[in-house]
């Protein structure tokens, strides 16, 4: 694994734009002060830099480039992958991340934790936390029943709730 110090030796980190330069000439075709990475094939919403044979996600470079060390998952605050700036970044628990996602594009109600219940003919609000599912009730209308999800979100995640 990189170290902080191999990264600094490698990389000029920029935390109030987020960005990442080659301070050496890494190999052929990069040059020195080139802006370093490009947006994930396996993922277009992050940014990755490949040094010294290995892919790393560039908010973990820029955390490790900041504070010394590598935190087994980093938030981005404002949910923009690509936002590295060091000010958009804090360690969390896998359940914090998961509460700060962005709606899943696949969601039939357009609300986080709401989903049609046919058997009560009503809309039904549940949430996750600590690998359990929350049932928090059933409303007459999906924008009850989101902000209902919203106000348990901020009581289970506080900060880190997607809940806006």
């Amino acid at each position: 694994m990189i170290t902080q110090e191999r990264v600094r030796e490698l990389l000029d980190y920029h935390p109030d734009t987020g960005l990442f330069f080659w301070k050496v000439k890494a190999c052929k075709n990069i040059s020195v002060g080139a802006l370093a990475g490009c947006i994930s094939r396996r993922s277009a919403d992050y940014w990755v830099i490949r040094a010294d044979g290995y892919l790393y996600q560039a908010h973990r470079l820029a955390w490790l480039h900041t504070y010394g060390d590598m935190p087994k998952m980093i938030d981005h605050i404002d949910g923009d992958g690509l936002n590295n700036r060091i000010a958009n970044l804090r360690s969390c628990t896998p359940s914090q991340n998961n509460a700060n996602m962005k709606l899943r594009s696949d969601s039939t109600s357009g609300h986080r934790g709401v989903c049609w219940a046919a058997y009560t003919n009503r809309w039904r609000a549940l949430i996750h936390y600590e690998n359990k599912q929350i049932h928090i009730g059933y409303f007459p209308t999906k924008e009850e029943a989101a902000a209902a999800y919203d106000i348990r979100a901020k009581e289970l995640f506080g900060d880190f709730s997607y809940a806006r």
